[in-house]
């Protein structure tokens, strides 16, 4: 099965490492498909994506989890680029 393909429905297919999305967009396929390989590559790298924060209120710890880090979405838009190169070319 490959990473990105379109099956008889209108709809496109996603699936990485496992994981199976189904997009009715071209676009939102692909920001899909960049989203898995991104969060693989940190994932693999030990890099957190969305560090938590430790917060204490009342003698209760609460773990805040915070958005994605900026490096994260500058990887993940290469790797967009990326994509759109590789499928301009076929």
């Amino acid at each position: 099965m490959r990473a990105l393909q379109r099956v008889s429905a209108p709809v496109y297919v996603v699936s990485h490492h496992g994981k199976t999305f189904r997009c009715f967009s071209r676009n939102t396929a692909i920001k899909r498909l960049a989203h898995f390989m991104t969060q693989r590559m940190f994932c693999r790298a030990g890099i957190e994506t969305r560090p938590v924060t430790k917060v204490d209120r009342d003698d209760v710890a609460i773990h805040y989890i915070n958005k994605p880090i900026q490096r994260y979405w500058d990887a993940q838009a290469r790797c967009e680029r990326r994509l759109r190169k590789i499928l301009s070319r076929k």
